[in-house]
């Protein structure tokens, strides 16, 4: 993991490989995160999912990676959830949850 600055104020990530290592990047942890996110979606064929189940059968050995993918967000702010979640969505939710 490394960090790098953000794009003119907005939160970017990028994958990358060195050596035969999966290299992950971002402004913040966040980022970062979403970076991590990023490569098991698209290179390992992962996903994680609030409610319809995860899928993370990860290959035996990881994929490596060419280039480097860059995204930076489109927003200026970013938020978990949005304001209707906490009524229709985590209403039906447990303590696990």
């Amino acid at each position: 993991m490394e960090t790098i600055p953000s794009d003119n104020g907005r939160d970017v990530f990028e994958v990358a490989g060195r050596d035969g290592r999966v290299v992950l990047r971002g402004n913040n942890a966040v980022s970062i995160a979403s970076a991590l996110n990023w490569y098991l979606e698209k290179d390992c064929h992962c996903d994680l999912s609030w409610g319809c189940g995860d899928q993370l059968r990860l290959p035996a050995k990881l994929p490596p990676v060419s280039g480097t993918a860059r995204r930076v967000s489109p927003c200026q702010y970013r938020y978990a959830y949005n304001f209707c979640t906490y009524g229709y969505t985590m209403l039906w939710w447990r303590w696990p949850q």
